[in-house]
């Protein structure tokens, strides 16, 4: 029996999809939840911009905003997810921004995603080039770089969040030094 050589030509290469980035500034009394898509040029895109806020106490209330970011995770499969890490002044404020913060966490393992977790401080310095500074400046910020005008500062910081995920993959263009300090010291949990 002969044996007959086909050629073929090598199949294109298929493109990767653009990278999706999503931030989530989870707090004791509403969550900022953005989803940005990585841009060859210029700021990345906006895909979902959200203000989570749920009516209702303890675990109701995280399960409420982890189905939200499960929503809006399940619509725009990231490549990378960034969580602000806990911190409060608020007295009494730590035990509900614990249980929302587990709730979304519990939700984003079951869904196989993993996450960065910078802490605020390292919000700030990514956004202003310091550690320190007020939400206002966070918001101008995101405006002058980005040319975002974030819905209030919780989603102000989601969107700082969501480019640090950007960056963390080297997808954000423009990076700072502080940017690059803070992304250098970042792990995926």
């Amino acid at each position: 029996m002969a044996a007959r050589l086909i050629l073929r030509r090598p199949a294109p290469p298929l493109l990767a999809p653009p990278l999706v980035s999503v931030g989530l500034d989870l707090s004791a009394t509403s969550a900022g939840v953005v989803a940005l898509e990585a841009q060859e040029a210029g700021p990345p895109c906006l895909l979902h911009e959200e203000i989570v806020a749920v009516k209702g106490r303890g675990m109701q209330r995280a399960q409420a905003v982890a189905a939200r970011v499960a929503a809006v995770t399940r619509r725009w499969p990231p490549g990378r997810v960034a969580i602000e890490g806990y911190a409060s002044r608020r007295p009494g404020a730590l035990i509900p921004l614990v249980e929302v913060g587990t709730a979304v966490r519990l939700e984003l393992r079951a869904q196989g995603l993993r996450w960065l977790e910078p802490a605020p401080t390292q919000l700030k310095l990514f956004a202003l080039g310091k550690g320190a500074g007020d939400k206002d400046q966070v918001m101008l910020q995101v405006f002058k770089r980005w040319g975002h005008e974030a819905l209030n500062n919780d989603t102000a910081d989601a969107y700082v969040l969501a480019c640090i995920g950007l960056g963390h993959a080297g997808k954000l263009k423009g990076m700072t030094q502080s940017m690059l300090e803070v992304l250098g010291t970042l792990k995926v949990i």
